[in-house]
């Protein structure tokens, strides 16, 4: 009985390691397969709007097959895709706001620098067409009451640059009511809230809501922010990680190639085909700032897009954060040559 009770206890013991075994086995090959699996799989982030436009024949090419994963956000909160304390969460690529790259990637630790893709797409609208403002007749703001959209980010850090090279004093008012006439009054406002008679003189949004505005609420372009800057400023710039950029030359290059032929794209597709690629792509919940109604040719034309390579864009890169910090030295921080390649 002694014989036969060991035996038993020795099949139990046996069968337990095993099964145990097994399971360790089949942990490490998941783990191992699913490694394997996911060494050439890309995320690409890029915000709604301009930039979406950008990367355009990007996401029209997108091949399931290709290792790459495509995703339309909001452009609030488009750093949280680089911003995760768990690595492997951020974006492999992902497209930001020229001061958001500046402020959490700076050092060019974790991302560098591969291309600047859009360059503004700001205007000035208002309810006459009595005066067009240049850089000739800025004076002609002063006493005017602003309503600004993103007016604490980079648009408006541009904007307010224009005015201070221009030596226009300027006062960012709370409301209406703080205004005042011997200075350019601005005030932060949603573009929701750009509406005739409610006291604003002006508004400076981006497109798409310009031609809407345009179009359906009989208001007047007066303005262009990029003609006032000087022709365009860096915008969204494309970043990629280190790592990525170390081990996978191939789908950069690729990513590249599509990016430097984007413009050429967008004058050739209808703006249909151009809004079904970008929805196609969309976080679940996000809705695109473009409609069949305001995404047209000319609204594309409007938006600055056009590509320039890391290597080139560099000096114009530190050119607008340079002229940024003349305005607002917190705004941004100086980028370290390690972020550009």
């Amino acid at each position: 009985m002694r014989k036969w009770g060991f035996k038993k206890k020795f099949c139990v013991y046996a069968s337990i390691f095993l099964a145990t075994f097994l399971l360790i086995v089949g942990c490490i090959y998941t783990v191992s397969e699913n490694f394997l699996a996911n060494k050439n799989k890309f995320t690409f982030y890029v915000p709604d709007g301009a930039p979406a436009l950008a990367c355009a024949k990007l996401l029209s090419e997108d091949d399931k097959n290709d290792g790459i994963e495509y995703t339309v956000v909001s452009a609030n909160g488009i750093e949280s895709h680089v911003t995760s304390w768990h690595e492997s969460r951020n974006a492999d690529f992902c497209v930001l706001p020229l001061t958001d790259a500046s402020l959490l990637l700076n050092d060019g630790k974790d991302y560098q620098m591969l291309s600047v893709l859009t360059h503004g797409n700001f205007f000035l609208i208002s309810e006459t067409q009595e005066t067009t403002y240049t850089n000739e007749n800025l004076t002609d703001l002063v006493g005017k009451k602003i309503g600004f959209v993103q007016l604490g980010k980079l648009p408006g850090l541009i904007f307010r640059s224009v005015l201070e090279q221009a030596g226009i004093e300027y006062s960012i008012c709370s409301d209406l009511s703080s205004c005042q006439d011997d200075v350019v009054n601005l005030i932060n406002i949603q573009a929701t809230s750009a509406v005739k008679g409610i006291g604003y003189d002006l508004f400076v949004m981006p497109e798409p809501q310009v031609s809407a505005k345009i179009e359906n609420a009989g208001f007047y372009e007066v303005g262009n922010v990029q003609d006032l800057y000087g022709g365009g400023y860096a915008q969204a710039v494309l970043v990629a990680k280190r790592s990525v950029i170390e081990r996978g030359v191939d789908v950069v290059e690729s990513i590249l190639t599509k990016l430097r032929t984007n413009s050429q794209f967008l004058t050739e597709k209808a703006p249909t085909d151009i809004l079904s690629t970008i929805q196609i792509h969309l976080k679940k919940g996000v809705t695109s700032v473009f409609t069949q109604t305001n995404l047209t040719a000319q609204t594309v034309s409007r938006c600055g897009v056009y590509f320039i390579d890391g290597e080139t864009a560099k000096r114009e890169v530190i050119a607008t954060i340079e002229r940024i910090q003349s305005v607002d030295e917190k705004a941004v921080k100086t980028f370290s040559e390690n972020f550009f390649i």
